[in-house]
């Protein structure tokens, strides 16, 4: 069975959910446009078709999954598992792509 990773973006975090780990981000410690960015921005976001990055359109911003999970951990997690952003709360909903 494939692994899933959620990632929810909150008022105050990003968070990303393995079926191992939760980590919580705060917005001004991973990005300065993001934490300056609205709920609805912060919350429409993208995986990449790779899975290994997070774009958010509307403030031209990109993270890394490997460099915010660490290496080891995103390399243990991406080999068993594949990317989706569903909603999770009623804090986030599932990201369209904009074309």
């Amino acid at each position: 069975m494939k692994q899933n990773i959620k990632i929810i973006a909150t008022e105050k975090f990003l968070i990303i959910e393995t079926q191992e780990k939760s980590f919580s981000f705060a917005w001004q410690t991973i990005s300065s446009r993001l934490s300056k960015a609205s709920h609805s921005q912060r919350n429409n976001f993208v995986v990449s078709p790779s899975g290994y990055g997070i774009h958010w359109n509307d403030v031209d911003e990109d993270l890394s999954l490997p460099a915010l999970l660490g290496h080891a951990a995103f390399k243990k997690t991406q080999k068993s598992g594949t990317f989706v952003n569903e909603p999770v709360t009623a804090y986030n909903r599932k990201a369209s792509r904009k074309k």
